[in-house]
């Protein structure tokens, strides 16, 4: 992961080795219309369309992370939102916002 490319970000470098976490992927790929017909059928619900759970919430999050007021724990999801100046690397929150009723 990273790079030594002497043009990369700072935060790019140095290149080094991870171990990744198995995961699952599908053979094949799946569009938004086969998605489509999946919820109708089967009337899922995605995570981004519950309400989150603090206990199951917190045990992701560093110990100690307050739990927000209650009106904010709603369906929602977290939306790409880049700055319009340059800012640190070093802070998520700069990039990310939770929009209620996002999915």
């Amino acid at each position: 992961m990273g790079t030594d490319d002497p043009q990369s970000y700072e935060t790019e470098r140095p290149a080094h080795r991870v171990k990744v976490a198995a995961f699952m992927m599908d053979v094949t790929e799946l569009t938004n219309e086969q998605f489509k017909a999946f919820v109708d059928a089967t009337h899922f619900v995605t995570q981004a369309e519950r309400v989150p759970d603090w206990e199951q919430l917190k045990q992701q999050l560093p110990a100690g992370t307050p739990k927000p007021a209650q009106e904010k724990l709603v369906a929602g999801s977290l939306v790409f939102t880049p700055p319009q100046e340059p800012v640190s690397g070093d802070d998520a929150s700069v990039w990310w916002n939770w929009v209620p009723g996002a999915n």
